[in-house]
C-alpha cells in the first residue's frame, strides 16, 4: 500500500490510467462478442430498443431498462407516443462515441431524459453530465432533462415511467423544457426540481 508514484510522477500516471481505461473498449467489444459465441446471447456497451421512430427518450442503467422498455412499449399502443430507450451496459469508459450515434437514430428526437440512480449533492446526475457531452456533437441536439431516481431502493415503476415519458413529448411540443432541468422521482414531502433554463 501507500503511493502509487511519487509526487513528480503523478500526473503521468494518471494520464496512462486514463488512457488505459479507454483502449479497454475494443477488449470490452471482443470480450462480449467471445461470449456471444459461447452463450448464443448478445450483449453491447450500448444497446437500443425503438429508437429508430422515437420522438423521445429514456437513458437508463440496470435494472430500470427493462421497466423503461415495458413502460415505452405500453405507451406506444396505449397512446401513441413514440418513446425509445437507450441503455448504456457500460458506463466507464463512458461510450460517448455509442451514445451519440444511437440519439441519432431517430432524426425525430426531440427530447431526452437521463434516469440517474445517484445522489447528485448539489450537481447534475453523472448520467446526465456525460449524455450532455454527447448530445452536444449530435445532428438535432434534444432538450435533456435528468431525473433522480430509486436512492435507498425506492420502487422505480411502470406507471412512473410513464409520467416521465408523457412529460418528455410536452417538452418535445414546445420547444423548450417546460419543468426544471433536474428532478426528484418518487420522493415524498414537497415536489423538488431544480436548474431552469427561465431567466426571468
Amino acid at each position: 500500500h501507500g503511493a502509487q508514484t511519487e509526487e513528480d510522477w503523478h500526473y503521468e500516471h494518471k494520464a496512462k490510467q486514463h488512457k488505459a481505461l479507454m483502449d479497454s473498449r475494443k477488449v470490452i467489444d471482443e470480450v462480449l462478442e467471445d461470449f456471444k459465441e459461447l452463450t448464443g446471447r448478445e450483449y453491447k456497451r450500448v444497446e437500443t430498443y425503438m429508437m429508430e421512430d422515437a420522438e423521445v427518450a429514456i437513458i437508463a442503467l440496470g435494472s430500470s431498462v427493462e421497466t423503461s422498455i415495458f413502460a415505452a412499449k405500453q405507451i406506444r399502443e396505449e397512446e401513441g407516443l413514440k418513446v425509445g430507450v437507450i441503455a448504456p451496459r457500460c458506463f466507464r469508459p463512458f461510450p460517448f462515441d455509442l451514445i451519440r450515434d444511437a440519439i441519432d437514430m431517430s432524426a425525430n428526437l426531440k427530447a431526452v431524459v437521463c434516469m440517474d440512480r445517484s445522489a447528485p449533492g448539489g450537481a447534475m446526475g453523472a448520467l446526465f453530465n456525460e449524455v450532455s457531452a454527447a448530445a452536444y456533437t449530435t445532428k438535432n441536439r434534444p432538450l435533456i432533462t435528468n431525473y433522480i431516481y430509486g436512492l435507498g431502493g425506492r420502487d422505480f415503476g411502470v406507471e412512473e415511467a410513464k409520467r416521465i415519458m408523457r412529460e418528455q413529448k410536452a417538452h418535445a411540443d414546445a420547444g423548450h423544457i417546460t419543468t426544471e432541468i433536474q428532478q426528484f422521482s418518487g420522493v415524498r414531502g414537497p415536489r423538488l426540481g431544480f436548474f431552469t433554463t427561465r431567466r426571468d
